[in-house]
C-alpha cells in the first residue's frame, strides 16, 4: 500500500507539473531568470517538466499514466487472486515503451499545430527524430499508419487489455443505443397516432 500511494503521489505531481508547465521558468532546455517560478511543483517540478515535454512531447503524459497502471495492476492481483500466471512485468514495460515511442512519433508526424506552449516541437527530440527517419523512409501516409499500429501494440501489450474485447463492449454499446434509440422513435411515433386518433374520434362525435 505504501509503494501505490507513493506512485499515486507521483502520477498526481507529474499531471501537476506538465499542466502547469510556463515557458518562461528556468529549465532543461533554457536558461531563465524569472524571479517567481510559474511552476505548481516549483523549481525541481520546472526542470521535470522541461526535460519530459522537451524529449517526448504532450506524450510525456503517458509517464502519470505509467504510475496509475502500477496501482492498478497490483490492486488487480491481489483483488482476483488469479490462479493463471500474471503478465510478465517485463512485457507491460515493453508495451509501455513501445507505446511512449509511437505516441511521441505520431505527434510529430500530425500534431504539429498543437505542439504550442511546448519547449521543442509536437512530439519532443525523441519523436522527432522517429518521425524524420519514418518519414524519409516509408512517407508521410505511411508513417502515420505504422505509428499507429504501434500504438495499438503498444497499450494492448501495456494494459492488457485485448482489442477484440474492446470492439466486443464496443459493438454491444452500439447495438444498445441503437435499439434504444429505435424503441423511442417507435413510442413516439405511436403516441402521435394515439393523438390523432383521438382527435379524429373527437371530430366525429362532435359531429354527430
Amino acid at each position: 500500500e505504501a509503494k501505490w500511494l507513493v506512485l499515486v503521489a507521483a502520477a498526481g505531481y507529474l499531471l501537476l507539473i506538465l499542466l502547469t508547465h510556463h515557458a518562461g521558468d528556468p529549465g532543461w532546455s533554457r536558461s531563465a531568470t524569472a524571479a517567481v517560478v510559474q511552476n505548481a511543483g516549483g523549481r525541481v517540478g520546472a526542470w521535470l517538466s522541461d526535460v519530459l515535454l522537451s524529449l517526448f512531447g504532450w506524450s510525456a503524459f503517458w509517464w502519470a499514466a505509467l504510475c496509475i497502471f502500477t496501482v492498478v495492476r497490483g490492486y488487480r492481483r491481489i483483488e482476483t487472486a488469479e490462479k493463471l500466471e500474471p503478465r510478465p512485468l517485463l512485457l507491460s514495460i515493453a508495451g509501455f515503451g513501445l507505446l511512449l515511442l509511437s505516441s511521441a512519433a505520431l505527434e510529430y508526424l500530425r500534431m504539429q499545430s498543437y505542439g504550442g506552449g511546448l519547449p521543442q516541437p509536437a512530439g519532443g527530440i525523441i519523436g522527432a527524430v522517429q518521425g524524420k527517419f519514418l518519414d524519409d523512409s516509408i512517407g508521410s501516409l505511411g508513417a502515420t499508419l505504422l505509428t499507429l499500429a504501434a500504438i495499438a501494440v503498444g497499450w494492448s501489450l501495456f494494459s492488457g487489455i485485448s482489442w477484440l474485447r474492446i470492439a466486443e463492449v464496443t459493438g454491444f454499446l452500439l447495438e444498445s443505443g441503437y435499439a434504444l434509440a429505435l424503441g423511442a422513435w417507435e413510442r413516439r411515433r405511436d403516441e402521435k397516432i394515439g393523438v390523432q386518433a383521438r382527435v379524429e374520434r373527437e371530430t366525429v362525435v362532435h359531429a354527430e
